[in-house]
């Protein structure tokens, strides 16, 4: 499906979702007795009406228990699908709004049918097969655009570079997201092997990039990847890769900080304790801050646009301008978002190397 395709059919597919959702709650209110239809609307949005016939009042007992007394028969058939699959917990049944949002989200991400869509957080066995997502052909043609990158580098105007597939996700559905880059296929294996035992909930979607950074000599000794430029400045060039994590919940979010912090990132040369080629300054980012990320910096996302591609560029806030300038009467569309880094990544934006 192409990708103008499927972002206009997640687009519908959730608004009509969602609409149906929001009618529900404001027609019969949000008394749990009254909000019941919202689970068979979702079963009908994810064409499960025949599945959720098979299934017996024996069954639809030993799923829920006690959790939906407040529910009619077919709205509780209809809850037992949703919670067998994933959708929901049976603690969403006693809180109408909560599970209004989840159930928009997850029938959204399944009828989008994203390229880049993995699968979710508690399936290790579809997030640890071989690595069949990453295709890096298209992200290699954007050689004039790495060119200009390239010499931005060169000039210290910027101290990075993603290069992507243009808008490959914009509009997924859902609200708790990160945005975390890495190199290592293993690594980011038993990162989602970590979540999962964790009992953190989401989705995970991976697209393959193009990345070129500004090697911080606090990172001990270079590797072979590191690219001495003209001016003398080291840079590593690498196929990378940017995964998406939508998390069930702002819990769920604030609980994958907190355990990259402790297992995902390296503090000293010989730590033992760590995940697989974790790095010193892990890159995570959300367009969205909640609480409970208090210590993520606000910087600037300055992105170029190549025909299908683009360039992501990490930059402080105090330098925005002069990094826009610099892109000026180059050809190439440039907008500016904001979005909040995680505490590692803005030090190495300020020149860190830990």
């Amino acid at each position: 499906m192409a990708g103008a395709q499927w972002r206009n059919r997640v687009i519908l597919d959730r608004h009509k979702l969602k609409t149906v959702v929001l009618a529900l709650l404001l027609w019969g209110g949000v008394a749990q007795g009254q909000a019941g239809s919202i689970f068979l609307t979702t079963v009908d949005q994810l064409e499960l009406e025949a599945l959720m016939h098979t299934f017996s009042q024996d069954k639809v007992e030993q799923i829920l228990g006690g959790g939906a007394d407040h529910l009619d028969a077919d709205d509780r058939r209809a809850a037992a699908v949703l919670v067998s699959i994933g959708a929901i917990s049976t603690s969403d049944l006693q809180h109408p709004d909560e599970a209004a949002d989840k159930l928009s989200t997850f029938a959204g991400i399944i009828n989008a049918q994203h390229p880049a869509l993995v699968g979710r957080l508690g399936n290790v066995v579809d997030l640890l097969r071989p690595k069949n997502v990453l295709d890096y052909d298209r992200s290699e043609h954007g050689n004039q655009l790495r060119a200009v990158l390239r010499d931005l580098l060169t000039e210290g105007v910027i101290t990075g570079y993603d290069l992507r597939q243009k808008g490959v996700y914009e509009d997924v559905p859902g609200t708790h997201k990160f945005i975390y880059s890495h190199s290592s296929w293993d690594h980011l294996r038993q990162l989602m092997a970590l979540l999962q035992g964790e009992g953190v909930r989401g989705w995970v979607y991976v697209t393959p990039k193009i990345s070129g950074y500004l090697y911080r000599p606090g990172w001990g000794q270079p590797p072979e990847k590191v690219v001495i430029l003209t001016t003398g400045v080291r840079v590593i060039q690498d196929q990378e890769f940017a995964t998406l994590f939508v998390f069930d919940s702002a819990e769920d979010q604030a609980r994958f900080h907190e355990l990259v912090l402790r297992y995902a990132k390296k503090d000293a040369q010989d730590s033992k304790t760590v995940l697989e080629d974790a790095w010193w300054q892990p890159f995570y980012y959300t367009l969205s801050k909640s609480e409970a990320l208090a210590d993520f910096q606000q910087i600037s996302l300055v992105v170029l646009s190549s025909k299908g591609q683009e360039a992501t560029l990490t930059v402080l806030k105090e330098k925005t301008r002069e990094v826009v300038d610099a892109l000026r009467g180059r050809g190439w569309a440039t907008q500016v978002e904001q979005v909040w880094v995680n505490p590692a990544f803005f030090r190495f934006l300020e020149g860190g190397s830990n």
